[in-house]
């Protein structure tokens, strides 16, 4: 499960001290109706099968529901340890279940979701406790050592590629990374800071003492405009 919070800066310099690490990032989205699954490899058309390694391959619904995210992305350059390329796969299990869009920001019928609680597998209705505004998805992301995959996938793109450079802070907030990424391109001029949490509790108990350089920014959060996938398709929000 992931849950972030995401704030607009006006720039890197809102951002006290110096990051650690610094990458240039570029990243496409895949159209789900394009795509699906077929025991652990994703079947794009046009495109060779794609084997995911590991169990969590199992774990990803299809077909995909109109909100389903999947994410081809390759830093440079390629961090130590790392592969040259991930493929996520994100979604709301709730418009999973249904089969249908839920507040979805492709279709520009929403532009923000309400924080849910964690309860078991699923995701339930917003509880009165934690009050906590923050984006919350299933997310598996996986390895890929093949850079032919990134031309292969290209027919099946949605929208623009990202391109962003990443600086990432580990010692703003105890025990979390905060990643400023200063988005170039179509995007120029958008600086978008995320914190991601373990549990909605987490966000609630950060949300009660914000650092003073988040309670200067906007949070957009619940903001459908300001995803990745949503700028990709659509740009800068007006």
């Amino acid at each position: 499960m992931e849950i972030e919070k995401k704030f607009l800066l006006r720039g890197p310099e809102e951002l006290p001290g110096k990051p650690d690490h610094t990458s240039q990032i570029e990243q496409f989205y895949l159209d789900p109706a394009k795509c699906r699954m077929e025991g652990q490899s994703l079947l794009v058309d046009g495109a060779r099968p794609i084997h995911l390694e590991g169990p969590a391959a199992g774990l990803i619904p299809s077909p995909f529901s109109p909100t389903a995210i999947i994410r081809l992305r390759r830093h440079h350059p390629v961090r130590p340890g790392k592969p040259p390329i991930v493929l996520c796969f994100k979604w709301d299990p709730a418009a999973q279940r249904s089969g249908a869009p839920h507040a979805s920001a492709a279709d520009g019928n929403a532009e923000t979701r309400p924080a849910y609680s964690c309860e078991g597998d699923g995701i339930s209705a917003p509880k009165e406790r934690p009050r906590a505004s923050a984006a919350v998805s299933e997310e598996h992301e996986f390895p890929i050592y093949d850079e032919g995959i990134w031309e292969a996938l290209l027919p099946a793109i949605q929208g623009v590629p990202i391109l962003k450079k990443r600086h990432d802070y580990g010692g703003l907030i105890p025990g979390r990374l905060v990643e400023l990424d200063v988005f170039e391109g179509a995007l120029a001029g958008l600086v978008v800071a995320e914190v991601e949490f373990p549990s909605l509790e987490e966000v609630a108990r950060f949300e009660e003492s914000l650092p003073p350089f988040f309670r200067r920014a906007k949070d957009v959060s619940a903001d459908r405009r300001y995803s990745n996938r949503v700028l990709g398709l659509r740009g800068l929000p007006a």
